[in-house]
């Protein structure tokens, strides 16, 4: 038995003809490291730990239940292994197992399988132990004194060396600085980036402090979060624009006055050392918070510390996330006694309004702040309540705002950002309820002077950043964009930079979109041509006061980009108010039909969006258990139920979803589907809606689908073999949907095999197909053109023709990067289509190109830092 019987659920019967379920390896590494195969009992599945880039991250729900698990019976049927190759290796050499791995579970051991369904090797349960030594980088030597130490069962140090070498030769071992996916890398990179930035910080504040002729005053601090979110290996290095802008503007307010009151310091990254510094040097000072959706936690937890550490210091929060309607305001003070001023709206005139009317007296005031009084914008503490202000009038000429860019602000990121935000207007004329776009929705777009925004492109270009990323609602709606975009593609050929370009695109119109596109593409630049429909429903469009661009003319833009060989994506919420399950469904359908990827998130509630006021909320019965203020760091608040769906129904969104995203976006079922759609008269959702019924309501039938609905997009490797998938494929598509079986469905099954991506693989790889697929799926691209949904009666059947091959390849290493994880539901595009003749239009993923040209050591033999 996999689980002990004397465990919790041991006693549980096994039923008869128990499928064979695949499990990943960290699932049964876990089982058999903490103790099975020394005959203790079985740990409860409460956490699992996947891989990922060379490390493992906790899932939150293990992939399979304690249960689930003793289901399986007794392991099932054995295969004979192979015989074992080997390959010497060196005790020291620094080994990490290969991501992504899963593996069968039979009476024999575990078996390992390559895609085509040939068993690589059959491990016993301490032979599993000792591999799962490899889940961070280790030498052999280290990990097999980690193994000896399990105790009994545990391998000697001579089959331990002979195990480690076979599976380096197998391919289950790979070479430490192979970093797969680069997650880890990126990681180390981003670390080590920081770190220099942090000197180079240090640097500056020492030699300001060397000229300073006069007495410290108080500092005013921008604190970014930066340094945090690289330490954990979940973001990238960029400069925070919206306090970059915010400074920039307070050393020229009022002809340069607050320099007088204050020491304006441009610290970007933040440290309890620092505080201490600063208070020491300074004494009382302020320190400015620019709260996001991603930001507000943290921020609040440094807020909190530096009122720990000098009482009489202020702080300032404003940024979109910082609650702005009455009652979530009073919440918002009460529950965070640390901040003392909140800020609405756009931040520079007000925080420069705040810190003059401060004047630099910051000690004593013990939360009395009525000299406050005058100034528009703000929410602030005093006689024991809070005081609002009113709205302060939103800025009319944006050109009084310098650039940190230009004004040397941002220079010490020169060089070492990864990214940089720039804005070329601030407003939105729209009103969608679930967007709070800085709260300048329903406002008059502002810009800035254009020949501002090109010097700043040619700073992010010169200073080497790799991306740049637009902070406009609209990009695209004005002739002029098109001439930013422009100087854009001239930068990159000058310096070599930007590589990569994001920009939320006008809503209702495409008028200049696939001209700026195609200039981005020419250059080199990675981007892609975004419609963001959120819906296609009219209902729930009207119900959250959007409306998109109409859908023939999504449909002509759609085409336009396909025939250029342009990418185009579009974004969908899953959750909206009004939505149902077959609103859903038809919103997935109308991105098959047009041959659109689709990012699919969850609803949150923005804690300032129309959706979030009470009356709203109320009318719609808008559920979410997260608290919009009130929340940790880990928390979101996102929507569960609404008038139109339950909890139950928005679940099965959910698992749509999930299939849409590895069957659709990843075109793991894709082309099967497709052609069961002509085969069998069943368009594709309805067929996803079926299979994904059919895999929870009876798994024994089709294991290896009921396992990729639920764990694929997060494991991304295939259950057992990617041929064993398929097999099953074909099996469900004959006997559930009846389709015919014969030589069509082999060609489409054989398309699916060679296009799924694997670790190992040699490119290009070709493979005859009983039927040329590759001339048919032409003829539906040009059918879907002229007839749209009406394609199936325009197009002759696959079999009316004859044999061709069929050559995929690999240019951007898709197959050798896979870090543990397919494509997410929110994942950009093409992130693991392979080069094809069926293949969309794309441009290499950002992570690619990332990986081909830093090759940055990491910081320890082990990992990230």
């Amino acid at each position: 038995m996999l689980v002990d019987p004397t465990g919790p659920v041991g006693d549980l019967p096994a039923p008869a003809g128990a499928p064979h379920d695949p499990l990943p390896l960290p699932t049964v590494v876990t089982l058999l490291a903490t103790g099975w195969h020394a005959g203790r009992p079985s740990p409860r599945l409460d956490e699992i730990l996947l891989p990922t880039g060379g490390e493992w991250r906790l899932l939150d729900q293990p992939p399979i239940p304690d249960a689930d698990l003793v289901a399986m019976g007794p392991l099932g049927a054995g295969t004979d292994a192979p015989p074992r190759v080997t390959a010497p290796i060196d005790p020291g050499e620094v080994l990490r197992a290969a991501v992504p791995s899963t593996g069968l579970a039979t009476e024999a051991g575990f078996r390992f399988h390559d895609r085509d369904g040939a068993v690589l090797t059959v491990l016993d349960g301490p032979e599993l132990a000792a591999f799962g030594e490899f889940r961070s980088a280790s030498s052999p030597a280290a990990a097999f004194e980690r193994h000896r130490a399990t105790g009994a069962g545990a391998l000697d140090d001579a089959a331990f060396l002979a195990l480690a070498g076979h599976l380096h030769a197998v391919g289950l071992l790979v070479p430490h600085t192979d970093t797969g996916g680069g997650a880890a890398r990126l990681a180390a990179w981003e670390w080590d980036k920081a770190k220099v930035l942090d000197q180079r910080i240090d640097a500056g504040v020492a030699a300001r402090r060397a000229e300073r002729t006069r007495p410290p005053r108080p500092a005013v601090i921008p604190v970014s979060s930066a340094m945090r979110v690289v330490q954990i290996g979940t973001g990238i290095l960029s400069p925070n624009l919206a306090l970059g802008l915010i400074l920039a503007y307070a050393k020229v307010h009022d002809g340069g006055a607050l320099t007088e009151r204050y020491d304006i310091e441009p610290l970007w990254v933040f440290r309890r050392r620092k505080v201490r510094r600063i208070l020491e040097e300074h004494g009382p000072s302020v320190f400015l918070f620019s709260n996001y959706v991603w930001s507000y936690a943290p921020n609040l937890e440094l807020s909190a510390l530096v009122k720990e550490m000098s009482p009489e210091s202020i702080c300032i929060h404003g940024g979109p996330n910082t609650p702005k309607y009455e009652d979530d305001v009073a919440r918002f003070f009460a529950a965070y006694p640390h901040v003392d001023v909140a800020v609405r709206g756009e931040g520079e005139l007000t925080t420069a309004a705040v810190l003059s009317a401060l004047d630099g007296r910051l000690e004593g005031r013990a939360g009395d702040f009525g000299d406050l009084a005058g100034v528009e914008g703000i929410t602030y503490r005093h006689g024991g309540g809070v005081v609002r202000t009113p709205d302060r009038p939103r800025l009319a000429d944006l050109d009084v705002l310098p650039s940190p860019y230009l004004t040397g602000l941002f220079d010490d990121f020169a060089g070492i950002a990864e990214m940089a935000i720039i804005e070329t207007n601030r407003g939105c004329p729209y009103g969608c309820t679930f967007c709070d776009w800085g709260s300048a929705t329903l406002a008059r777009i502002r810009h800035f002077d254009t020949q501002r925004v090109l010097d700043e492109i040619e700073w992010v270009a010169r200073n080497q950043m790799h991306i740049i990323a637009l902070g406009d609602a609209n990009f695209g709606m004005f002739k002029r964009d098109v001439e930013i975009t422009r100087h854009l593609a001239a930068m990159k050929e000058r310096y070599g930079f930007p590589q990569g370009f994001h920009a939320s695109y006008a809503k209702n119109t495409a008028k200049h979109l696939a001209e700026i596109v195609g200039i981005l593409v020419d250059a080199g630049i990675m981007t892609e041509g975004n419609l963001a429909l959120q819906t296609n429903d009219e209902e729930v469009l009207s119900i959250v006061s959007r409306k998109n661009i109409p859908a023939d003319k999504y449909v002509a833009v759609g085409a336009r980009f396909r025939q250029a060989n342009l990418p185009i994506t579009t974004d969908l919420i899953l959750g909206l108010p009004g939505a149902t399950l077959d609103s859903f469904a038809a919103d997935l359908q109308f991105c098959i039909d047009h041959e659109v990827q689709a990012r699919i998130s969850r609803l949150e509630l923005l804690v300032n969006s129309p959706m979030n006021e009470p009356a709203y909320r109320a009318r719609y019965q808008i559920e979410s258990p997260v608290d919009t203020v009130v929340r940790s760091a880990v928390e979101r608040p996102l929507v569960v139920a609404s008038s139109t769906y339950s909890t139950e129904d928005l679940a099965l969104m959910a698992r749509w979803r999930d299939l849409f995203t590895f069957a659709e976006n990843g075109g793991m079922l894709k082309h099967a589907v497709l052609w069961a759609h002509q085969a069998t008269g069943q368009p594709e959702m309805a067929t996803y809606r079926q299979l994904e019924a059919t895999v929870r309501s009876r798994p024994q039938r089709f294991p290896l689908l009921a396992w990729a609905c639920s764990h694929l997009i997060d494991v991304g490797a295939p259950p057992v073999s990617w041929r064993s998938f398929y097999d099953e494929v074909g099996r469900f598509l004959t006997e559930e949907l009846g389709a015919p079986a014969g030589s069509e469905l082999d060609t489409v099954l054989a398309v699916q095999h060679a296009l799924a991506p694997q670790r190992g693989r040699r490119f290009p790889e070709t493979v005859a197909l009983p039927h040329d697929y590759a001339a048919w799926y032409r003829q539906i691209l040009a059918a879907r053109r002229e007839a749209g949904v009406g394609w199936p009666a325009l197009v002759p059947p696959l079999g009316h023709h004859g044999p061709a091959s069929f050559t995929v390849d690999d240019p951007h290493g898709v197959s050798e990067t896979l870090d543990g994880r397919m494509v997410n539901a929110d994942a950009s595009n093409g992130l693991w289509e392979l080069e094809s003749p069926v293949s969309r239009a794309q441009l290499a993923p950002y992570r690619h190109v990332f990986d081909a040209q830093n090759q940055p050591a990491l910081t320890a033999a082990g990992g990230t830092p």
